[in-house]
């Protein structure tokens, strides 16, 4: 085998894959963090010293394992993080009543309580008309056809 012992030093890039590759036992969790796949990949395919086609097969091997377990590390945060963020927003009281979600028989606006009630003829605004000019009278109402006729005052 021809290769350049520096190469594969421990402390060197390769070296971690050439560990990955041959002594899974021995890779740390930093390991495989610090170690970049693109620039080792580029590493293996264009050495700067000549390597055997059994070495570099070999250290593609330990990429691809170096690879796995970063998507298992990815895969085991995201589990942590989906059940954190499923046990924030679970539901404190799921019980609804029949009436919090049913509309009543018959619908009165003006029983309704709004909170603050703010009186719409005291206000100051030049875009509010008056109620005589808000409501419709009974005399523009036709019975006879399907459709309402009314007369907008003001209108041509």
């Amino acid at each position: 085998m021809f290769y350049s012992h520096s190469l594969l030093s421990r402390k060197s890039q390769l070296g971690t894959v050439w560990m990955a590759a041959y002594q899974q036992s021995r890779l740390q969790k930093s390991h495989v963090i610090v170690t970049d796949i693109s620039h080792t990949v580029e590493q293996i395919m264009f050495p700067k010293a000549p390597l055997a086609l059994r070495l570099s097969g070999n250290l593609l091997l330990g990429v691809t394992r170096i690879y796995s377990k970063k998507v298992d590390y990815l895969h085991d945060d995201w589990n942590k993080f989906f059940s954190q963020v499923i046990i924030k927003l679970k539901p404190v009281n799921t019980s609804i009543t029949f009436q919090a979600v049913t509309l009543p028989d018959t619908f009165e606006l003006d029983a309704m309580d709004f909170g603050e009630t703010v009186n719409l003829m005291e206000s100051s605004d030049s875009h509010k008309k008056t109620l005589d000019d808000n409501t419709l009278s009974e005399d523009n109402i036709v019975d006879e056809d399907m459709y309402i006729s009314f007369h907008v005052p003001g209108a041509g």
